[in-house]
């Protein structure tokens, strides 16, 4: 006996072995629910994140604990903002607290040589070959830079023009270095994901030798980056 057309359709699916709902990701684990009813900062140092009152813990099972109540603070405004679920997407800053915590904390020479590598091929010292406006400009921006590396930090960069990349000195190197060995886990981790997301260790560096305040008038690289993001692009 032939079946109508109307089961045709119906029996293809059913034996087609395509998926019979929504695909889901089985291998990403599920988000915890949110436990908690509120999430503050602790007011006196060491500066931990408490929800309900108790101490949050890295996921090696250390303090959650900042270096400045500023910080504190934007940290439990992440978990505070969390709804029904805890998501850590949406955490950027207790991401960057839990790697500074349990991983750079373990491993403060080798990250510090990292940023050194960087510096060894510093963007800055690669000029274009022309247009000569091009090759002015670079030089009225970059130069400065440079020389506040030499006169701070004891790094000559040789500058060349083309892209071959060459072997800065020693002492460039070790200037560098001398800069970002006694940094504490927090500022080094900064530096870090400054220097590999720009690719210039320069910037990074300028930010790492600001003190108490921000001083934009002794960062000129930085704000020849920002001209060329917000305004130029």
């Amino acid at each position: 006996m032939t079946k109508s057309n109307d089961e045709t359709p119906a029996r293809a699916e059913a034996y087609s072995g395509a998926p019979k709902g929504i695909i889901t990701d089985t291998m990403k684990a599920p988000l915890p629910k949110r436990f908690y009813k509120s999430a503050t900062a602790s007011q006196t140092a060491p500066y931990q994140i408490l929800l309900d009152g108790r101490a949050v813990k890295t996921p090696k099972k250390r303090a959650l604990a900042l270096p400045t109540l500023t910080c504190a603070e934007a940290i439990a405004a992440e978990w505070a903002a969390q709804t029904e679920f805890i998501d850590p997407a949406s955490m950027p800053l207790t991401r960057f607290a839990n790697t500074a915590i349990d991983a750079v904390a373990d491993t403060l020479p080798e990250v510090a040589a990292d940023i050194v590598a960087y510096a060894g091929r510093e963007l800055l010292c690669y000029r274009a070959e022309g247009p000569a406006d091009l090759a002015r400009l670079q030089a009225a921006k970059w130069d400065p830079v440079l020389s506040w590396a030499k006169a701070t930090l004891g790094a000559d960069f040789e500058v060349v023009a083309g892209i071959m990349p060459i072997d800065q000195t020693t002492t460039s190197l070790d200037g560098i270095a001398q800069a970002v060995l006694p940094l504490e886990p927090f500022r080094l981790t900064a530096l870090h994901v400054m220097t590999t997301l720009t690719c210039a260790e320069a910037i990074a560096a300028e930010w790492a030798a600001q003190t108490e305040f921000i001083d934009p008038a002794s960062m000129p690289l930085t704000r020849f980056a920002n001209t060329a993001i917000d305004a130029v692009a």
